[in-house]
């Protein structure tokens, strides 16, 4: 049985990790899964989404003002965070607005959900 101890979480804890989200046109996610594979990104949330940035133009009388986009989070160690920002902006870049957008945040603690006969420790955030 394996077993989470302090000083594993102590680890988790002092981890710089980063969040990152990026909304991107739907087109681009085949060509950013091979970008993100080369970069040594395992792991990411794909979320189909619909909205809307801020475009001249805008009717928001209009039933179709909404585009539809794909949501991608990422939680990455913050060493690998810059190579990931800049693969999604070169990749998802267009000369025509609403390519997406690009967010960051700190990470106050990580840890991967336990497996099977995991013990889970008492306090989690300190």
């Amino acid at each position: 049985m394996a077993v989470f101890s302090v000083l594993a979480l102590e680890e988790i804890r002092m981890m710089n990790f980063k969040h990152v989200v990026a909304i991107v046109r739907p087109d681009v996610l085949t060509a950013l899964e091979g970008a993100l594979r080369d970069l040594g990104i395992r792991g990411m949330t794909v979320i189909k989404v619909r909205g809307m940035g801020e475009h001249d133009g805008v009717d928001f009388l209009s039933r179709d003002h909404l585009s539809d986009y794909l949501k991608m989070e990422f939680y990455v160690e913050a060493a690998k965070a810059d190579a990931l920002i800049r693969t999604i902006m070169e990749i998802a870049r267009s000369d025509l607005p609403g390519a997406g957008i690009v967010a960051v945040k700190p990470v106050e603690w990580f840890s991967r959900v336990p497996e099977g006969g995991d013990t889970l420790p008492d306090v989690f955030v300190g």
